[in-house]
């Protein structure tokens, strides 16, 4: 997203047939999904944050039901990590064929144990 200048929304257009995904930034409309970026401390400064420019996430469960039918996984199987590359018209493209399953890790919180990604969050689909 980094490439894409971190925007806030963006469109997603899927070749189904071909699973490839092409996200385009845009302003805010019916059709756009809004993206959130996980903060990372620096390590130097506790006050300072950074956009880890690697986990971006977008919170639409329909989207995410939609995705993992075109992918051909069940919906509540483990997080999906994608990569894609910028292209000459500026939108960034994906090839959902390629992925990297995400496994969660145990982490103990109190006396209760969750089930979470390696960055982090509670992830459920991709």
């Amino acid at each position: 997203m980094e490439e894409l200048g971190f925007p806030d929304h963006i469109h997603l257009r899927i070749n189904e047939e071909k699973k490839h995904l092409f996200i385009e930034k845009c302003s805010h409309d019916i059709d756009s999904f809004r993206i959130r970026y996980q903060k990372v401390m620096d390590g130097s400064d506790k006050e300072r944050q950074r956009v880890d420019n690697r986990s971006c996430y977008i919170n639409a469960k329909p989207f995410l039901r939609y995705l993992a039918q075109v992918i051909g996984v069940p919906y509540d199987s483990p997080s999906f990590r994608f990569s894609g590359k910028l292209l000459p018209d500026g939108s960034y493209f994906v090839d959902l064929n390629q992925y990297e399953v995400i496994p969660p890790k145990k982490i103990k919180h109190s006396s209760e144990i969750t089930n979470q990604t390696e960055e982090g969050h509670n992830e459920s689909g991709m």
